[in-house]
């Protein structure tokens, strides 16, 4: 854990090249330290379209990314994978405009 909030691991998840092969990426896992990571109610998910059971996160990265975030890709937060459901998107603090980062969505769920 870092000084301020969480550690959060981004992976680059499996992808399909042109011939619809599932391509396993050779990129290491990168921690973003200083996260906010905010569970996501159930009104929330149901705006994003899931329904069954679902979980999910809005994970606020305080830093600079290391490198772009995509659809594809995977967060470890509190000791599972969830996949990224929208990419990043950059947030600003309203009470501190100098505060801001990289706002992430990632979810998983059954059914």
């Amino acid at each position: 854990m870092s000084e301020f909030g969480e550690t959060v691991v981004l992976k680059r998840g499996p992808y399909r090249d042109n011939r619809n092969n599932t391509i396993t990426p050779l990129e290491d896992p990168v921690e973003l330290n200083g996260c906010v990571v905010e569970p996501l109610g159930g009104a929330e998910l149901a705006e994003l379209g899931r329904t069954g059971s679902s979980n999910g996160f809005k994970v606020y990265v305080t830093g600079p990314m290391p490198r772009p975030v995509t659809g594809s890709d995977l967060l470890h937060v509190r000791g599972a994978d969830y996949p990224v459901v929208m990419d990043g998107a950059g947030w600003m603090d309203p009470e501190d405009p100098f505060f801001g980062g990289t706002v992430i969505t990632a979810i998983r769920g059954k059914g």
